[in-house]
């Protein structure tokens, strides 16, 4: 037990003596437009995200399932929720990076 608080200390000292590295700026943004599991994928690559979800925004039912946002009838889009350090990625670099591989187009409902 000893041992354990002088650990704690040591970190605690560490910290507040700028010698360990502070938290990080943690941010997020949902990108929606097109399959999210490549957006999810392509997303993951970069250094600086830290974690991404993915789901369906802009529904108009609860918890629609994939099915039902494929039938066209619950103006959902496929949604990626991507968590990442603003001190080692900008945001204008993953906006950037977003529109290079999507296809923005229109598509016609249902599709």
């Amino acid at each position: 037990m000893r041992h354990f608080i002088i650990l704690v200390i040591l970190i605690i000292s560490n910290v507040f003596l700028g010698i360990a590295e502070p938290m990080k700026k943690q941010a997020e943004i949902y990108f929606a437009g097109g399959c999210f599991w490549g957006t999810e994928h392509f997303l993951k690559q970069i250094r600086g995200v830290e974690a991404t979800q993915v789901g369906y925004a802009n529904s108009t039912i609860s918890n629609p399932s994939y099915e039902q946002v494929c039938s066209g009838k619950t103006n959902a889009a496929e949604t990626v929720k991507v968590v990442y350090d603003s001190e080692v990625v900008n945001l204008n670099l993953l906006l950037d990076l977003y529109f290079q591989t999507i296809d923005y187009e229109p598509q016609p409902s249902g599709k």
